[in-house]
Formats: C-alpha cells, sequence, structure tokens
C-alpha cells in the first residue's frame, strides 16, 4: 500500500536521524472520486466533497489492531480496521475510487499516512447510508 510523503519522510527521520514521530491521537478515513494526487498538501484535491457531491459527506474515525511479530523476527505487514466506518446518506450521486487515511478529520485539510485504489469503485446511492464493513479496510506494508 502506498504511503503518503508525509508518512514517509516522519519514517526516514525516525529512523534515519534519530528524530522521534508523534502519532495522531486519532486517524481518520477519507474517499475519493479520483487519484489523491501529489500525497501531499494538495491531497484533498480529490476527496468527496461535503458541499458539491456529498453534505452528509465527513471523514470517518477508524482504528486498527496493533502490528505484531510474527515468528520471533517477521513483522505483521497486515493491519485490518477493527470498526464499521459509516458515512451518511449523501446529495447526489457519485462514484468513490481511492480511500485514504488520514491524520485529521478536517476536509481540506492533513496529510495522508496511506493511500490505495478500491479494488472494485463503488457507486453511492444518494440517499442511502453507505457502511465499510469491518476488515474491509487493510493496511498493508511491502
Amino acid at each position: 500500500m502506498p504511503e503518503g510523503n508525509f508518512a514517509k519522510k516522519q519514517q526516514l527521520d525516525c529512523y534515519l536521524n534519530a528524530t522521534n514521530i508523534t502519532a495522531p491521537a486519532n486517524i481518520y478515513l477519507a474517499l475519493f472520486k479520483a487519484n489523491p494526487t501529489g500525497v501531499d498538501a494538495t491531497a484533498w484535491a480529490n476527496e468527496v466533497s461535503a458541499t458539491a457531491d456529498d453534505t452528509a459527506y465527513a471523514r470517518q474515525l477508524i482504528g486498527f489492531p496493533a502490528a505484531v511479530l510474527a515468528d520471533g523476527f517477521v513483522l505483521s505487514d497486515l493491519a485490518a480496521a477493527f470498526a464499521a466506518t459509516v458515512y451518511g446518506s449523501g446529495a447526489a450521486p457519485y462514484t468513490i475510487t481511492y480511500f485514504a487515511i488520514m491524520n485529521v478529520a478536517t476536509l481540506g485539510a492533513g496529510n495522508v499516512l496511506y493511500y490505495d485504489a478500491l479494488p472494485t469503485p463503488i457507486s453511492r446511492i444518494a440517499t442511502k447510508a453507505f457502511t465499510l464493513p469491518i476488515g474491509a479496510v487493510k493496511v498493508q506494508l511491502f
């Protein structure tokens, strides 16, 4: 799974320059209609809009279990969300093609930690709530 530039920089600074990483208190799942280009300060340009696309849209709080060591030395590289993520009923239909894990809830702000394309695009129906089931969002490092 690709990492955002912010996450890459934090990791490099931590391991190569002995700089402590400040973990966000919470992380949030964001939905995108196209690739979050640049995965930096303009990454949210393709995020679902709470004004133009879906008045009920907001980034949703998401959580993952702690990573574990397997066989004493191999780091588990797969973490699945342990809470269902629910989005409200929207104002207009649209299609979601990407998701990202962000470090803030505020639309139009924050940093991409991880992002990826959905295996299959999801079409939102204007009057229906949208739920990603437990385990639907996975982070895998290569």
